[in-house]
């Protein structure tokens, strides 16, 4: 399965992709948005270690800029829940909304799923005002702790139906 749009390639994640992911996620870990989110793991052994997992699961997606060739950030489908993580350099520039409405059309399309969930936290009012663009709804708010060390914060369940 490979998604093309206008500008990104989308894919299942492969075992060579681990740099790629390593970057993404130290980048995220730096980023102001990192306490919305449960801990990534960064270094290279536990990278190194988790791609074939993450390989084998076929829950993860590289988002790869056509023009560079850079991977911008991934996707992830757990059953029919979205999740969606983007390099700091690859915000704002609308990659986030044009991979994630090409993954889900092509879920509608060719796997028949028509309901889809997400969840984020309501203070990341990025990733909720890209939730309300793709066409997800608000459905109920729970209190998340994502890190010990953090306090818990209000997250958003968010439905999405086609």
């Amino acid at each position: 399965m490979k998604i093309k749009t206008q500008r990104l390639v989308i894919r299942p994640l492969e075992i060579n992709d681990w740099q790629a992911m390593q970057e993404i996620l130290t980048d995220f870990e730096n980023s102001d948005t990192f306490m919305y989110d449960y801990k990534a793991p960064t270094d290279t052994d536990a990278i190194r270690s988790l791609i074939p997992f993450w390989v084998k699961s076929k829950k993860y997606y590289a988002v790869i800029v056509i023009e560079t060739g850079e991977t911008a950030g991934f996707l992830s489908m757990t059953g029919d829940e979205l999740g969606f993580t983007m390099k700091t350099s690859c915000k704002r520039k609308g990659y986030g909304y044009e991979a994630s409405m090409a993954l889900l059309q092509y879920l509608n399309k060719k796997r028949g799923l028509n309901c889809f969930t997400a969840q984020a936290a309501l203070e990341n009012t990025a990733s909720v005002k890209l939730l309300e663009k793709l066409g997800f709804r608000l459905e109920s708010i729970i209190d998340i702790q994502f890190r010990k060390d953090m306090p818990a914060v209000e997250s958003g369940n968010f439905v999405l139906d086609l």
